[in-house]
């Protein structure tokens, strides 16, 4: 058996560690999520934000804790599960 570790395919709006910005495809995509009204610098920013953090704009963060997980309701509301608006 290998334990060679085989890198997963990319996809055309990932961002490599050559970039600089955005490329137009990734604008493209940026565009269909709502950013049409950023301005250049917003987008420099928010490139900027992704590359220091490595947050990928294009996945979707609303699967990462499917409701009904244990603390979801922790981090949709700001209270413990099972505690009232009191508590």
């Amino acid at each position: 058996m290998s334990t060679d570790l085989t890198p997963a395919a990319t996809s055309k709006l990932a961002i490599t560690s050559e970039q600089t910005t955005f490329t137009s495809q990734q604008i493209a995509g940026l565009v269909e999520l709502g950013i049409d009204q950023a301005t250049a610098g917003e987008i420099a920013m928010f490139f900027h934000q992704c590359v220091r953090t490595g947050l990928d704009p294009f996945v979707s963060r609303s699967t990462s804790c499917p409701v009904g997980t244990p603390g979801s309701a922790a981090r949709s509301t700001g209270r413990r599960p099972g505690s009232t608006a009191t508590d």
